[in-house]
């Protein structure tokens, strides 16, 4: 590890746990240390590296003289720079306890998030003061990505087997006394009765399809035109009019057109809707699109369980696997939607999705 400014040019322990003579010595060949694919490094006690193995440019995209001489925070995500990360880290560093198996959350060089299973241990100068730490980062971001994806289809293959046990069972009960009671009374309105639990159990399915497609869908992202999407799903719904302003290139895959589906179809289906507008804005990092519609809106009560899984609401209300599409779309996508109410009614769903690859 190479003296800094403050060091006074003390030196330094590598280590302490050692007796003499390898004390002041590197017991690692350094050819040793750059045949790692794990980024190895040290670090003064301000976080500023003094050493990097050349896997830093494999895991991150930054050559090492990119990142000897400068602070490790330059080089988290935007996901870490808030107040409280850097008063923790600053924290851990002057604790002189080196940290075991960290979830750390750095930038590629190309903008994307790198995920790094962090550990350190702390350096000292001979005369016993903390000199810095040396650690090791390992790339974890593929394994949190399928842990991240056998969590969804986990939770949408639990969804699917509710419907099934449930709302359909339930359906199919109410269905068979209606047919019960018209057998025994010849009421006529009892077939109005079936036709709605009829079609209330082809709207689960369907819902249940879509989801199938999203937890088998190829996840491979790129960039698609947001106009071509929303105009062919559009295509589907003729009898209401669709309005659409602006457009856009966004960071997405086939489940996009998933997401509008369903926006579209709540929308007449639950809301009752018979008008939609759709407006695109092109913001410095991020695409923000409006989707308003006319409907009976949706209730202050309720806006922040509509995604829930499980969710219930009215008579036509169900498993919510719709909504639940929709939300983990986005998510995956480094996105999120916001629910507010339309003037004079109805409400307008603010998908808010980033210029750039997450």
């Amino acid at each position: 590890m190479k003296d800094t400014k403050n060091s006074e040019n003390r030196e330094i322990n590598h280590y302490p746990e050692l007796n003499s003579p390898l004390a002041d010595k590197h017991i690692v060949d350094d050819r040793f240390l750059e045949s790692l694919d794990e980024w190895v490094w040290e670090m003064d006690v301000n976080g500023i590296h003094t050493y990097s193995n050349r896997a830093v440019e494999k895991i991150l995209g930054y050559k090492v003289e990119e990142v000897v001489g400068f602070s490790t925070t330059k080089l988290w995500h935007r996901l870490s720079h808030k107040k409280s990360s850097f008063d923790y880290f600053k924290r851990t560093l002057a604790s002189g306890k080196g940290w075991l198996g960290a979830t750390t959350y750095f930038g590629h060089k190309d903008g994307s998030i790198k995920i790094l299973d962090s550990s350190a241990i702390p350096i000292y100068y001979k005369d016993g003061s903390l000199a810095g730490y040396r650690g090791i980062d390992r790339d974890i971001t593929k394994k949190k990505e399928n842990e991240k994806e056998l969590y969804m289809r986990q939770k949408g293959f639990r969804m699917i087997n509710k419907v099934l046990r449930h709302d359909i069972a339930n359906n199919l009960n109410v269905i068979n006394s209606a047919i019960r009671l018209f057998e025994q009374d010849k009421d006529l309105g009892l077939i109005e009765e079936i036709k709605k639990y009829l079609e209330q159990s082809f709207n689960l399915i369907s819902d249940m399809s879509k989801l199938e497609d999203y937890m088998e869908i190829n996840k491979e992202t790129r960039i698609i035109e947001l106009r071509d999407v929303i105009q062919k799903v559009a295509e589907k719904f003729s009898s209401i009019n669709i309005e659409l302003k602006g457009d856009c290139g966004i960071i997405a895959d086939e489940m996009i057109y998933s997401v509008f589906d369903n926006l579209f179809s709540n929308a007449i289906r639950h809301g009752e809707a018979d008008r939609i507008i759709i407006n695109i804005e092109k913001q410095a990092k991020y695409n923000v699109i409006h989707v308003a519609d006319n409907g009976k809106g949706i209730p202050d009560t309720i806006k922040d369980q509509v995604f829930e899984e499980g969710f219930k609401y009215g008579s036509k209300g169900n498993m919510g696997l719709g909504t639940f599409i929709i939300k983990s779309t986005l998510e995956r996508y480094g996105g999120r939607l916001e629910i507010k109410d339309n003037l004079p009614q109805g409400t307008i769903f603010k998908i808010i999705l980033p210029r750039e690859p997450q």
